[in-house]
């Protein structure tokens, strides 16, 4: 009876015994399996960091870059608003001096009806010629600045409009790179979270 009861209690502990050894195994190959997962989280940590802080640094000098694209298409824009004003005074010195031409123009042909009187006035008639001469030289002179205003003013719009494609491609870039930082943080966010779960296992 004593040897039959022994023998009983013995495999009992055989398999208590055996029982421990599984969940130690197990414990064990979890504990292993954490301490991987931690290490490989760690590294992916790191990882993220480096990358994070190159896109900032990307982000930071693309930002940069398009402020300056920014700065030149205001300054291309008030060179444009400036040489439009410069036209329109141009022109309304052109249309001026047209005016004149033509009121010189009535008054030589009303001197030259005058001088078929007995009275002679080739004095007069030469000052008006040499007026008409002058204001139609002007006239050339300013049709010529403003055919060369109106090409600067295309050309600036041309710039204008390059740099406001450039400031809107590079302002695309930077939402991009904005939205991918945004992703990468969430993911980092989640790394930290399970992190901080695991650790407290």
């Amino acid at each position: 009876m004593f040897f039959s009861s022994s023998s009983a209690n013995a495999k009992k502990w055989e398999i208590e015994l055996a029982t421990l050894k599984s969940n130690n195994a197990r414990l064990t190959s979890a504990l292993q399996e954490s301490t991987a997962n931690v290490d490989e989280w760690k590294r992916q940590l790191a990882s993220l960091k480096e990358e994070n802080m190159r896109m900032k640094a990307k982000h930071q000098a693309d930002l940069e870059n398009s402020k300056g694209g920014g700065e030149l298409a205001d300054e291309l824009r008030k060179e444009i608003q400036s040489l439009r004003i410069r036209v329109e005074q141009l022109e309304a010195e052109l249309d001026s001096k047209n005016n004149d031409i033509k009121m010189l123009s009535s008054s030589n042909k009303a001197s030259e009806v005058q001088s078929q009187s007995k009275v002679p006035r080739y004095l007069d008639r030469t000052k008006l010629k040499n007026r008409i001469e002058l204001t139609a030289e002007f006239s050339s002179r300013c049709k010529k600045d403003n055919q060369e205003l109106q090409s600067t003013i295309k050309l600036a719009q041309s710039e204008l409009e390059i740099a406001l494609s450039a400031h809107e491609s590079q302002k695309q870039i930077l939402l991009t790179l904005n939205q991918q930082l945004a992703s990468r943080i969430h993911e980092l966010a989640a790394i930290h979270d399970e992190m901080t779960t695991a650790l407290q296992t």
